[in-house]
């Protein structure tokens, strides 16, 4: 897999089209971090979309999964 990086001012636009192209698909969710490395924090899940809301302020990239009514993330 290629990897790509995708300009900051640019992200608004790219994951929106990611979101609607991709939804319902199965996913996997991986958390990195300098103390914990690489850990899976989700399986099975579905993807429901993601969001970036870029301002002056800082950022967000919001991701957001679903599944069985009982579990969210």
């Amino acid at each position: 897999m290629t990897t790509r990086e995708i300009p900051r001012n640019e992200w608004t636009r790219f994951f929106n089209n990611f979101s609607s192209k991709h939804d319902g698909w199965g996913a996997e969710l991986e958390v990195f971090g300098e103390e914990i490395g690489d850990q899976v924090e989700e399986r099975g899940l579905l993807l429901a979309g993601i969001t970036a809301e870029v301002t002056d302020r800082g950022d967000m990239i919001e991701i957001m999964m679903r599944g069985k009514p009982e579990v969210h993330l």
